[in-house]
């Protein structure tokens, strides 16, 4: 079966044909080539809306670490010595405020109020005794058969025990009180951070059974040099880990630095989900400057290549390389993303999907 073929010569004769006959338009291909198809040009629609690329003010981040902490960090403290006979709390757990912690007993307490009943019990009795006495010798007195000085000694001393009844009660009270302060109560409602104690333990006045936090921040320290970058009111940008930002806002900046550094709080939401102490990486607006910011939306991505579709003046469309740089804030753009290179000043973008 003869096959054709081409050889080097014909390929040649070909070649000097093709040429003669250019100027009546015959076209010539070379053997086993496929002509190219004709592009398609892009059309847009008479409805298709455009976004202006232009120059617009954004802020440059300075990247720094904070720390997880908390505005009303309370600890809850044991206001008597005795022995934990019950813990309620652990950590991470939510208390609310005067909710209970944990209970102290002290069995002294329980001997000293008895002993305090049996003094007041005997005041009593001396009492009830210089009280009748005091009836008797007024009696006497009245009748002229007991003089005034006896009289005026009978009657200090029915006030003197008076005074010590009620200093025995006071005393008493004192004691019971001191077995009620043998609940520890959360002193603000929030998280537990801490939980030192254990149960069965002994513990002395003042000691810490439980940290409680509420009102979580973060506490952002930098070197002195850095205390222009901060102020009150701007917006920060907080890293997630999955690599995403979320917003916070710088609430409050100390006017005094503590070992040649500036302190600040930064308030963001979710933060009581993260763990206290955690260091967390926030983003600083660091300077102001121009550039060009595009809505993502109007850009794709083919083939690990950006693109972005450039509304031309003859009513088509053309697919444009850019270079893209960080997600920006800029106003009144949603998710922008700064182009580096690709477009200019006036170019008008238009959605993937418009033809």
């Amino acid at each position: 079966m003869n096959r054709p073929f081409a050889t080097p010569r014909l390929n040649g004769l070909r070649a000097v044909v093709c040429a003669l006959l250019a100027s009546s338009a015959v076209g010539c291909s070379a053997p086993n080539e496929a002509p190219a198809p004709a592009a398609s040009p892009v059309v847009l629609s008479q409805d298709a809306e455009g976004f202006a690329v232009a120059f617009v003010p954004v802020s440059d981040l300075k990247s720094a670490f904070a720390q997880v902490d908390s505005v009303d960090a309370v600890s809850a403290r044991a206001r008597i010595g005795g022995t934990i006979t019950e813990l309620r709390v652990r950590e991470g757990a939510e208390v609310s405020k005067g909710d209970l912690i944990a209970r102290i007993s002290d069995a002294r307490l329980p001997l000293q109020a008895q002993a305090e009943d049996a003094q007041t019990q005997a005041l009593r009795s001396q009492l009830a005794q210089a009280e009748a006495d005091l009836v008797r010798f007024e009696r006497l007195h009245k009748d002229g058969f007991y003089p005034t000085q006896k009289l005026d000694q009978a009657r200090a001393n029915v006030r003197g025990l008076a005074d010590q009844v009620r200093a025995a009660q006071s005393q008493r009270a004192i004691t019971v009180e001191a077995s009620a302060q043998g609940s520890v109560l959360a002193p603000v409602a929030g998280r537990v951070l801490r939980v030192p104690a254990r149960q069965g333990g002994v513990v002395m006045p003042g000691e810490e059974l439980a940290l409680v936090g509420s009102a979580f921040i973060l506490k952002l320290r930098l070197p002195e040099r850095h205390a222009r970058l901060l102020q009150t009111g701007a917006e920060v940008a907080i890293e997630q880990p999955d690599g995403s930002r979320k917003a916070g806002r710088i609430a409050r900046i100390y006017p005094a630095l503590a070992d040649g550094r500036v302190e600040a709080d930064i308030e963001a939401e979710g933060l009581a989900d993260l763990v206290f102490g955690e260091r967390v990486r926030v983003w600083l607006p660091a300077d102001k400057r121009e550039a060009l910011v595009v809505p993502a939306g109007l850009l794709t991505n083919r083939h690990g290549v950006d693109f972005a579709r450039v509304k031309l003046t003859n009513g088509q469309a053309q697919d444009v390389v850019v270079r893209l740089g960080e997600p920006v804030a800029a106003p009144g753009i949603v998710d922008g993303v700064e182009v580096l290179s690709g477009l200019s000043q006036g170019d008008e973008l238009v959605t993937a999907e418009a033809r």
